[in-house]
């Protein structure tokens, strides 16, 4: 799906004279989704809503993935925390792959449960934590993770199984990759001043330093205007280390980490940013000659960075285009920032991936109980509650 406004804002540019005369011209929103992948479930029917007025709803989450060596993902949790500031009632609505729910440590209220996602309903005074402990469709919500990793070892260049210890060369590759890539269509223009363009993208990044979120703005443009397209993500902030149970580890060589021993084997340790302007893709690896060793298991913590999407500089050439591309960019971040959706437009989100490899995939997990008529129920139910008004909701929630 391309930038529902800046496709706009470039089409009339498009129609516009292309003579001299200064006009103005958006440049993209950082907080306008660039495509549908993430929050989940983003294309689905939005939910009666009401929050106290003038409420604020701030969301934070951990997303935990389970991932097989190979990188195949087969468990996702997600721990959202939601802060509701005000004093009224409240209905929220959470869309997503859910296959279970409980009430996360904190928590002033118990979240409801439907296949399509949470249901909060209640009343704040003042302020209210909404805290849930998701666990999610992992084949469903797989595809929209930010990470993809993989996680290789051998030994006198056999794989190293799960369930052998053994004694030779050692080769470990942990490989990881950036996965919030998107193409998208903005725009290259003349600025009426460039040395105006350029201070705003100074104040820009600022802004970002400080921590703010930036309105979207507009520029003088003079001339043509012609269609870019540009492929963004969102830069991650990675962190984790690799443990290597091992009897010993001679003549250890490590690339892209460093070495930590222990007693009950090795451990190599990594911290970088993978997008941006650096590389999308890295591999953390380690040789040497070890004794009885066993598979390695690896965790990473991945971390949308807006400050990682920053340009070192402001070109004097071209500072719309910087200005534009760290708009997108910021506009990607906050889409991975909230892998669950907030159910109040404009809220505050922050979001923190934590993958851990694991040997087998975890028994298949029973489904919630009901068939296609606690389907129809519950939506039936949604839609008593638009039409009755959150009014209504006590009565009815004491029901279901």
């Amino acid at each position: 799906m391309k930038h529902g406004v800046l496709a706009c804002a470039t089409a009339a540019a498009l129609c516009a004279p292309t003579s001299a005369v200064a006009r103005p011209l958006f440049l993209p929103s950082p907080t306008v989704p660039l495509d549908t992948k993430v929050p989940l479930w983003a294309t689905a029917q939005p939910g009666p809503l009401q929050v106290p007025l003038n409420g604020r709803l701030a969301s934070s989450e951990r997303v935990l993935v389970d991932a097989l060596p190979a990188g195949d993902v087969v468990g996702v949790r997600v721990v959202q925390r939601l802060t509701l500031t005000g004093t009224g009632d409240y209905f929220l609505s959470v869309p997503g792959p859910v296959r279970d729910v409980r009430a996360a440590p904190g928590s002033e209220s118990e979240p409801g449960f439907r296949r399509t996602g949470l249901l909060w309903q209640g009343f704040a005074n003042r302020r209210r934590v909404l805290a849930a402990d998701a666990e999610l469709d992992p084949a469903a919500a797989a595809a929209a993770l930010p990470l993809r990793l993989e996680l290789a070892a051998t030994v006198d260049g056999r794989p190293l199984g799960a369930d052998t210890a053994r004694s030779g060369r050692l080769r470990l590759e942990l490989r990881l990759r950036n996965a919030t890539a998107v193409r998208t269509q903005t725009f290259s223009a003349r600025p009426v001043s460039p040395a105006a363009v350029r201070a705003f993208a100074s104040r820009l990044i600022s802004a970002v330093r400080s921590g703010r979120i930036p309105e979207q703005p507009t520029i003088e443009v003079e001339g043509p205007v012609r269609p870019r397209d540009l492929v963004v993500e969102a830069p991650l902030a990675i962190s984790g280390e690799i443990r290597l149970p091992t009897a010993a580890l001679d003549d250890a060589v490590v690339t892209g980490g460093s070495l930590v021993r222990g007693g009950d084997g090795a451990v190599v340790r990594f911290r970088r940013v993978l997008g941006g302007a650096k590389p999308a893709e890295a591999t953390i690896a380690l040789t040497g000659t070890v004794r009885d060793a066993a598979f390695p298991r690896a965790v990473v913590s991945a971390e949308p960075s807006a400050v990682a999407a920053l340009p070192a500089t402001v070109g004097a050439r071209d500072a719309a285009g910087t200005a534009t591309r760290l708009l997108l960019s910021l506009a990607r971040v906050r889409q991975y920032d909230a892998f669950l959706a907030n159910p109040a437009p404009g809220g505050s989100v922050e979001a923190v991936y934590r993958f851990r490899t694991v040997e087998q995939a975890p028994a298949a997990v029973a489904g919630p109980t009901g068939g296609d008529d606690d389907d129809i129920a519950g939506t039936a139910v949604v839609l008593l509650l638009a039409a009755l008004g959150v009014g209504g909701v006590a009565v009815l929630w004491a029901h279901l």
